[in-house]
């Protein structure tokens, strides 16, 4: 019998397909892999800034006493309304030593909100950026000292 496929042909014809499916997983994974080590690369150059508030910034926030009485000190502010600190949720007492971002006004515990500033530069409620402006918070705490 006389055959046109002899199992020298199957044999190549096997090793032909088996290195060509390796080839292409190989190149496969290749693609995969530098397509993640390039997008990790991205992502580490955008993160060059450092994780938290700069502490000449977070040395400017002003820091005052809570009084929920009328109070004529100039480091003490004087609060209407019924509010608590939205990080420990706890309600605001006297001489509770808070900090007044300068941005956005929101008033925070300052054993609250230190340590949420080693780790992030923005507000914890409204995510505004921290900046350095705090001449913007002295003249609302001067009006409330004020008001009182």
């Amino acid at each position: 019998m006389n055959s046109y496929v002899t199992p020298l042909i199957i044999y190549t014809a096997g090793i032909v397909c088996c290195t060509v499916a390796i080839a292409v997983y190989h190149c496969i994974l290749l693609r995969y892999f530098v397509r993640t080590q390039r997008a990790q690369s991205r992502d580490n150059t955008s993160c060059v800034k450092s994780k938290g508030v700069q502490e000449e910034i977070l040395n400017k926030i002003p820091v005052f006493s809570i009084s929920t009485q009328t109070s004529s000190g100039a480091n003490a502010m004087h609060l209407d309304q019924n509010i608590e600190c939205s990080i420990c949720l706890g309600q605001w007492e006297d001489e509770d030593v808070v900090r007044l971002l300068p941005s956005c006004y929101h008033v925070f515990h300052k054993s609250c909100i230190d340590p949420w500033f080693m780790d992030h530069t923005n507000c914890p409620v409204c995510r505004s950026p921290i900046t350095c402006d705090c001449e913007l918070a002295l003249p609302m705490a001067s009006q409330n000292d004020s008001d009182a």
